[in-house]
């Protein structure tokens, strides 16, 4: 994807991203995903944290730590400092 491609990502489509991944593993409509409850609230230990994180680059089309589900402990935090990070 190239890095024009990657600016067009907004906060919501991210957001929404998210929402999806975390309905499919708990096998829920993505509408009952509160995107204010934490990543662990909703069972993702480390392992799963660091396969969605490597699933979302594959959507951002970048490379993303690893580490930000824990930096960022929310869908909706999370989000946010991805759309952050490209108005830099």
């Amino acid at each position: 994807m190239s890095s024009a491609a990657v600016a067009k990502k907004q906060t919501g489509e991210c957001r929404e991203w998210m929402r999806n991944y975390l309905a499919r593993k708990l096998g829920i409509p993505s509408e009952q995903v509160d995107t204010k409850k934490t990543f662990d609230s909703f069972g993702l230990d480390s392992a799963e944290a660091v396969r969605m994180v490597g699933d979302l680059e594959d959507f951002v089309g970048h490379r993303l730590s690893p580490s930000l589900p824990y930096k960022y402990p929310t869908i909706d935090a999370l989000s946010q400092h991805l759309e952050a990070g490209k108005k830099r």
